[in-house]
């Protein structure tokens, strides 16, 4: 197996990271009637976004100015409408498959750590065929301290049967970045994902804009379709 000594396990976060998912959540919440649509301060939503899909929608309802006594029928109004005609809205970044197709060749021990719901990662690591890739998967809803608490991120590393030193965790976000520097794990932030700006992804060990980077950076074979697509 070739590596770059001393990481054997990498664990990914999901939104921003893997998947493309945020023109689904978007128009999820544009089509909502909660407000006109276009409407919304995406500003504030993304950064919801990366303490999970229902805070995101609970901001929504928030820009809303709903009374309290209508936020629960919100909330089950925005995730049914999601989860029913824009989850499969949710693509992979480009390469995102053969970079995890390559790591598992070669042996490495992958993760997610995600603060989306289990059901929904569920059903977008089906539809993508990657359920297998993964050894340990870590949702919010599965966990009491999710992201950016250590112990969401260190559940998943002793799930992979792995210590914080000789693992990677790949995210886009500054609570993604503020979880690794609290586990003691290296960072490795896409920098082509949901951050509001740069230094969000600090401190970082390697930053990255496209999946195919981040093969080279871990000295991992490149499939031939990589290098003849991005040289």
């Amino acid at each position: 197996m070739t590596t770059r000594l001393p990481y054997h396990s990498v664990v990914f976060d999901l939104d921003g990271t893997l998947l493309h998912t945020w023109p689904g959540l978007l128009a999820a919440v544009d089509n909502s009637g909660l407000l006109p649509s276009g409407s919304f301060d995406r500003t504030a939503l993304m950064r919801a976004l990366s303490v999970g899909i229902d805070a995101m929608f609970l901001e929504a309802i928030r820009q809303a100015d709903l009374k309290a006594e209508a936020t629960p029928a919100a909330l089950a109004g925005l995730r049914r409408d999601y989860e029913g005609c824009w989850l499969d809205q949710a693509q992979p970044y480009a390469d995102a498959g053969a970079l995890l197709d390559a790591l598992v060749r070669e042996g490495w021990q992958l993760g997610v750590c995600t603060n989306r719901d289990s059901r929904t990662t569920k059903a977008l690591l089906q539809r993508l065929g990657w359920s297998g890739h993964f050894a340990a998967v870590t949702c919010i809803d599965q966990i009491d301290h999710p992201k950016p608490d250590a112990r969401h991120l260190l559940a998943v590393i002793e799930a992979l049967d792995s210590e914080p030193g000789t693992c990677l965790y790949v995210g886009d976000s500054a609570l993604d970045a503020r979880c690794a520097a609290a586990a003691q794990v290296d960072f490795v932030s896409h920098a082509a994902g949901y951050h509001l700006q740069p230094q969000d992804l600090q401190p970082h060990l390697f930053s990255f804009s496209h999946h195919s980077e981040l093969l080279r950076w871990l000295e991992v074979e490149t499939p031939s379709a990589l290098e003849s697509s991005h040289g």
